[in-house]
């Protein structure tokens, strides 16, 4: 099973909920919990969205996703990102904020057998790379991978990099980490 961003959350409460669901997990740019600083950045953008929708958030939402130079390097991906992201139903992104910023996860990771493999990128500013060690720190049978010169989104940013890590991982056999 494989969930990045707000699906590695939904993928982690999947394993956590129901164990037999999965032999191996890949989290890509998540975690178990937000810091403080980081739940109200999640409020603060929910509520941008409320008083002002998504145009007002736009720009904001870009940043956390992809690094300022990936922006510049990709303009017509970054057109294509923008579109999508304001024919998104504004409630959707009001309400994964929400609960985003009140979920924590730690309490019930070593509960989480499998073996994991936590990605991230080195520039993540949705999930920074601090989230993930501690998310990796917290399971019993996890590995960290840091991927350079990307933000949250590494499958767009660096689609071989992200291929190769996932594969090798993919690739162990069941009982091996």
């Amino acid at each position: 099973m494989l969930g990045n961003g707000y699906g590695g959350f939904v993928a982690l409460q999947m394993a956590i909920r129901h164990p037999e669901i999965a032999s191996r997990l890949i989290l890509a740019d998540c975690g178990a919990a937000f810091s403080e600083t980081g739940r109200q950045a999640l409020r603060n953008i929910a509520a941008a969205s409320r008083e002002k929708g998504l145009q007002a958030i736009t720009e904001v939402a870009m940043r956390r996703l992809f690094a300022p130079e990936f922006q510049a390097q990709n303009p017509d991906l970054m057109h294509d990102r923008r579109e999508a992201f304001l024919k998104t139903n504004p409630r959707v992104i009001e309400s994964a904020c929400d609960a985003l910023a009140g979920l924590d996860l730690r309490p019930q990771l070593s509960g989480v057998k499998i073996p994991v493999l936590v990605l991230v990128g080195e520039h993540d500013e949705a999930t920074p790379p601090p989230m993930s060690r501690e998310l990796a720190a917290g399971l019993p049978n996890a590995r960290l991978k840091i991927i350079p010169g990307c933000a949250h989104v590494p499958q767009l940013q660096a689609p071989r990099l992200f291929l190769d890590a996932i594969g090798d991982f993919i690739a162990e056999r069941a009982g091996a980490s």
